[in-house]
């Protein structure tokens, strides 16, 4: 069993949780990738995490497409006011934090057509978007 820490932005906690298995084909797990060059476990690591990252990132420009304008990537928090997008970020991460705890402990997501994998992903690209608000701020 692994631990994981159960709160982002709070006092961090630990739980333990069964080892979880990549269910997404998009998404290889350290195993799958072992068939690539890389050679030691650490290369395998770091390119598996490159895919993960590669993922987030093409994951982050569609959804701005989708959501956002070209010249102002935190225009669909455009509700907030320029100080509160941060905060607007921090709740969007814990939310998905929130459903990747649930799905962990194997509730039944009524959302089916986002994996774990998914939801992950959503969560670190709202962490990306915090920081670089955070940056530019």
């Amino acid at each position: 069993m692994a631990k994981i820490v159960t709160d982002i932005f709070d006092e961090p906690k630990q739980i333990d949780i069964p080892n979880i298995q990549a269910k997404s084909a998009s998404i290889p797990i350290i195993e799958e990738v072992s068939s690539m060059e890389a050679t030691s476990p650490r290369e395998k690591l770091l390119t598996n995490s490159r895919h993960i990252f590669d993922q987030c990132l093409d994951k982050l420009d569609k959804k701005g497409q989708d959501y956002a304008t070209e010249e102002d990537p935190f225009s669909s928090f455009s509700e907030f006011g320029q100080d509160e997008i941060l905060d607007a970020l921090k709740h969007k991460a814990g939310q998905k934090w929130s459903r990747f705890k649930n799905l962990v402990k194997g509730k039944k997501p009524m959302v089916a057509d986002e994996s774990i994998e998914d939801t992950v992903q959503d969560m670190i690209n709202y962490l990306v978007l915090w920081l670089v608000r955070r940056q530019w701020k």
